[in-house]
């Protein structure tokens, strides 16, 4: 899973979620989420932070609110197995940043599982052309528009408003 527009509400482009307070759930995703976890399914955020790099908000802050989050998901019944975070500036040329795919091989070695068998979900176009470089599968959550310029080879598996409306459908296409 992606974090920023899936787990939570994202901040306005420029900027970060800096603080807990102003960490938004996305209801209609933890919905998805849910049935998904309730069906077996367990997930690893992988995000782009590069806040970090760019000194707008701390480790520290990024640590409490990954704490934070993790806890509350929990609560509701949705198995988080780890996050993996690239906290470089987007001007490092880092294997990492997705749309770059090292965070997902990482991902893969740490929990030993198949890629090929895998569905990354994210907001963005970046997320589907990461998920491709990693070998695996994508589910974008958004507007289809907003695909018009991603190439044929990158695009997902499924385009919706939001997980809870694909959650059914996943489950199948998972089985």
């Amino acid at each position: 899973l992606d974090r920023d527009g899936i787990i939570n509400r994202k901040a306005k482009k420029g900027e970060y979620i800096k603080v807990w307070k102003d960490f938004t759930f996305i209801k209609k995703n933890l919905l998805g989420l849910r049935k998904l976890s309730k069906a077996g399914y367990k997930f690893i955020i992988i995000s782009n932070q590069a806040g970090i790099a760019r000194k707008i908000i701390t480790k520290k802050n990024l640590s409490i609110m990954n704490y934070k989050m993790k806890k509350y998901l929990k609560k509701l019944g949705i198995n988080i197995l780890s996050t993996y975070y690239c906290c470089h500036h987007w001007k490092d040329n880092c294997s990492c940043r997705k749309p770059n795919p090292g965070l997902f091989y990482k991902a893969s070695k740490d929990w030993n599982f198949n890629l090929e068998k895998t569905i990354y979900i994210g907001d963005d176009i970046r997320d589907c052309i990461a998920s491709y470089n990693a070998n695996c599968k994508s589910v974008f959550i958004g507007r289809d528009k907003e695909l018009n310029s991603l190439r044929k080879k990158y695009r997902p598996v499924y385009v919706a408003n939001n997980i809870d409306k694909i959650s059914n459908k996943l489950i199948k296409y998972l089985k």
